[in-house]
């Protein structure tokens, strides 16, 4: 195993500490080249904060930022640094010359960068992306622009987790999304696959039936169809297509249709849409289906890995989300 070749200093230089919720120190940030820094991975866990010192969830939270326009130092990879004669994976990102302004005492430069910061943290909240959105650290760079250099206390709520569950099968080659209101947003679901190539996108009209027969079709192509149900109501529709023919498509065929089924169940709160838009018919069509699975995506923690699963297994699958746990 051999250090990035990102490294060129074969003596890195210690740039920063970080201080857990015990008041721990410990020195964890390293120039490594003139263009690149490394923050290495720490073993000490915080109970509070889930993802803290996984330099992996670092990356992908840094990658979302980025791809949002965020002011945030380039994410480059994650690779082995040398520290001392040994290895040490690391979060590797872009090498910002600037003033970290909570840790100076120039009034002027913590007026700027408070002004700054506040106008940032702004437009991350809109993204509505994150939990456990604290201890943010900045720095002011020489030519007085803002950088967020530190988030690892952050974390991807549910409707982040989807959205990076949609982005891994956006990249496959083999995937297609079909329903109403994909390719021209209009529910929910439709905010979790803007990142999503319109090419790769069938628009249909309402038509439930025909669009599951459509998906049952498409996936016995070696295509892995994304189908879109907003509501459990309007897959009744579907119905016979999803127990009739996809369901026992194996029995018949021998082989699979790959269909993942994005199913949701209408929210309660904070708005009633209804008692056609709000049920859950988890347990009616499980007693129906024979080999179809239904996964009932209660929390956050559970989702990409899912879906990343569903993906490898290539079977029919019914993953049920919660629209109104989209910012938890």
């Amino acid at each position: 195993m051999n250090r990035s070749k990102l490294q060129i200093y074969d003596k890195p230089v210690l740039m920063g500490r970080s201080i857990d919720d015990n008041h721990k120190t410990s020195h964890r940030v390293f120039r490594i080249s003139d263009k690149h820094c490394a923050k290495i991975e720490s073993t000490e866990k915080v109970s509070k904060y889930h993802n803290y010192g996984d330099v992996y969830a670092e990356m992908n939270i840094a990658k979302v930022l980025y791809k949002n326009g965020i002011s945030i130092p380039k994410p480059i990879t994650c690779d082995y640094i040398e520290l001392e004669g040994n290895l040490q994976i690391a979060f590797i990102m872009e090498y910002i010359d600037g003033v970290s302004f909570n840790e100076t005492s120039d009034d002027k430069i913590i007026k700027l960068g408070n002004r700054l910061s506040s106008q940032e943290s702004v437009k991350i909240n809109k993204l509505g992306l994150f939990t456990n959105f604290s201890s943010p650290q900045w720095i002011l760079t020489n030519d007085n622009k803002i950088k967020l250099i530190d988030f690892e206390k952050w974390d991807f709520n549910y409707k982040c987790e989807l959205i990076r569950s949609m982005n891994y099968l956006a990249e496959k080659p083999n995937t297609i999304f079909v329903g109403q209101q994909t390719a021209y947003p209009g529910n929910p679901m439709s905010t979790t696959i803007l990142d999503v190539p319109m090419e790769k996108m069938i628009e249909t009209p309402v038509f439930e039936e025909v669009q599951m027969g459509m998906s049952v079709g498409l996936g016995m192509t070696n295509m892995c169809v994304v189908t879109f149900y907003p509501r459990w109501d309007f897959l009744i529709c579907a119905a016979n297509q999803l127990i009739n023919h996809l369901d026992k498509f194996k029995h018949m065929t021998g082989y699979d249709s790959h269909v993942i089924i994005r199913v949701g169940k209408g929210s309660d709160d904070p708005l009633d849409p209804g008692v056609q838009h709000k049920a859950d018919y988890t347990e009616e069509f499980k007693s129906m289906l024979d080999d179809i699975e239904i996964i009932n995506l209660y929390d956050k923690s559970n989702i990409y890995e899912t879906y990343k699963k569903a993906y490898e297994n290539k079977k029919p699958i019914i993953l049920v989300e919660y629209p109104e746990r989209y910012g938890k």
